[in-house]
């Protein structure tokens, strides 16, 4: 089990020991670089549930609500897998589940880091697709919801 040593890092133990997964928010009020999507991401999933943690960008009202809807299902036994689609996580769109990058971890799950002792540990980051159900990484992709989720797998 980690050490607490900074704020927020018992938090994430308390929270863990106590609903089997912390989530951390990543706001753009607490980060250096205003112009980056938000995000938030699971911390405590694979300890628990052997599940990988998932990190999500994006949709500013409805992202905590989902985030932690994501953890619930894990701990209620859900497996979510890469690749696979997935119809009931917003609303009417289908979702999907890609690897995040290893090289990725330190600059977005870097509590998640640190709560694993910088030991390996897997994550899958939830992509949502535009208002035409078109993918990112698809032709077609409206590009105004580029910005709001940076793609962290290796395309």
């Amino acid at each position: 089990m980690p050490i607490a040593s900074k704020p927020g890092e018992q938090k994430i133990i308390d929270d863990v020991a106590t609903y089997g997964f912390s989530i951390m928010n990543i706001l753009n009020s607490e980060r250096d670089e205003a112009d980056r999507p938000e995000f938030s991401y699971t911390i405590g999933l694979f300890e628990k549930y052997q599940h990988p943690e998932i990190i999500l960008f994006g949709l500013r009202k409805i992202r905590s609500g989902i985030i932690s809807s994501l953890g619930a299902a894990v701990k209620g036994g859900m497996a979510f897998k890469a690749d696979e689609l997935y119809d009931d996580i917003v609303g009417d769109y289908k979702c999907t589940f890609r690897e995040v990058s290893e090289k990725r971890y330190p600059e977005y799950l870097g509590f998640a880091t640190w709560y694993y002792d910088y030991q390996r540990f897997p994550a899958l980051q939830c992509v949502w697709p535009d208002k035409n159900q078109i993918f990112p990484w698809q032709r077609g992709f409206d590009q105004r919801f580029a910005w709001e989720q940076e793609l962290l797998f290796d395309q």
